[in-house]
C-alpha cells in the first residue's frame, strides 16, 4: 500500500515504485491495484496515476489485507462483513452444535476459536460506535442460544443465557466487546512503547494533519475510543501504556467497566 496527502505525490511514487519493481523482474497488477481516497468528502483524483501504461480506478471501498476499508474511513462495513463471515461458519457447523456426544466446553472452545476469531480479526483497527457494539453483543448471544438450542419464542433473555453458559462451562466467560475493546488497548500500548519497531503505526496513531476543523459535531475518532475507555486524554494513557504491568491493569479495567458509549 502506498499512502501519500496529494495525487501528485501519489503519481510520483506510483511510478518510481514501478520502476524499481521492474528492474526486479517484478510487474505491477494495474487490474488488481485501485485508489482509494479516504477523508470527510473524498475527491476524485485530478492527475490520473498509471501502471506501465494503464491508468488505476479509483474505488469507494477496498478489501486490503483481508479488511474493508472505506473512503469515509468508519469500521461499520468492515464489522457488518466480520459478523456475517462469522455467522457463516457457525451454520457450516450446526451438527456439530446439535450433537449430544460433544461436551458443552469443547464446543465453547470451538466457537472461540473457530467463529469468534472470525469476528475478531482486525478488531483492533476498529473505531466503535453503538451500532458496533450492539452487532457485536447480538452476534455473541446468537452464537450462545444455537449452542445451548434455545430459540427466540422460549422469550429467554440474554443475561439467563450468559448464566447457563458459564454454568455449563464451569466459570465465567469474557464478552466478545471486552476481549474487542482489550485487543484495541493492547495494540495502542504495544506501538505507544516500541515506536521504532512500528514507525509507520506510531506516526498515524500519533501523529497530526494540517488544517482546521468542519463546522459541526467532530466525528469520533480511533483514539476517542481509547480516551472514554481509560477515563484518561491521550497523553496520560500514552504515558501510562509506557509502564507495561499499569497498563495492562487500566487495560483489564477499562475493557470490563465501560460497556457503555
Amino acid at each position: 500500500a502506498l499512502l501519500t496527502r496529494t495525487g501528485s505525490e501519489l503519481k510520483d511514487l506510483t511510478e518510481r515504485m514501478n520502476c524499481v519493481s521492474t528492474k526486479m523482474g517484478m510487474e505491477i497488477s494495474a487490474a488488481k491495484s485501485k485508489l482509494l481516497v479516504v477523508g470527510h468528502s473524498p475527491e476524485t483524483i485530478e492527475e490520473q496515476v498509471e501502471v506501465s501504461g494503464e491508468p488505476l480506478e479509483q474505488v469507494r471501498q477496498f478489501k486490503y489485507l483481508g479488511c474493508m476499508i472505506q473512503e469515509n474511513g468508519k469500521s461499520t462495513a468492515e464489522v457488518k462483513i466480520r459478523v456475517a463471515m462469522a455467522k457463516a461458519a457457525m451454520c457450516k457447523l450446526s451438527p456439530l452444535w446439535r450433537s449430544r456426544k460433544v461436551r458443552f466446553r469443547t464446543k465453547l472452545l470451538l466457537v472461540n476459536s473457530i467463529v469468534m476469531s472470525v469476528v475478531l480479526y482486525g478488531c483492533e483497527a476498529w473505531t466503535h460506535n453503538e451500532e458496533i457494539e450492539k452487532k457485536i453483543k447480538a452476534l455473541e448471544m446468537w452464537c450462545y442460544r444455537r449452542l445451548l438450542g434455545v430459540k427466540w419464542i422460549d422469550r429467554r433473555t440474554n443475561d439467563s443465557v450468559r448464566q447457563q453458559v458459564e454454568e455449563a462451562a464451569g466459570g465465567s466467560q469474557r464478552s466478545l466487546l471486552e476481549i474487542a475493546k482489550t485487543r484495541k488497548l493492547r495494540w495502542f500500548g504495544h506501538t505507544t512503547r516500541h515506536p521504532e519497531d512500528l514507525p509507520l503505526a506510531y506516526t498515524i496513531m500519533h501523529g497530526r494533519v494540517d488544517g482546521k476543523y468542519r463546522r459541526g459535531r467532530p466525528r469520533r475518532s480511533w483514539l476517542d475510543d481509547v480516551k472514554r475507555w481509560t477515563g484518561t486524554s491521550v497523553l496520560e494513557a500514552s504515558r501510562a501504556a509506557l509502564d507495561r504491568m499499569e497498563w495492562r491493569r487500566l487495560t483489564h479495567c477499562a475493557s470490563t467497566d465501560h460497556d457503555g458509549l
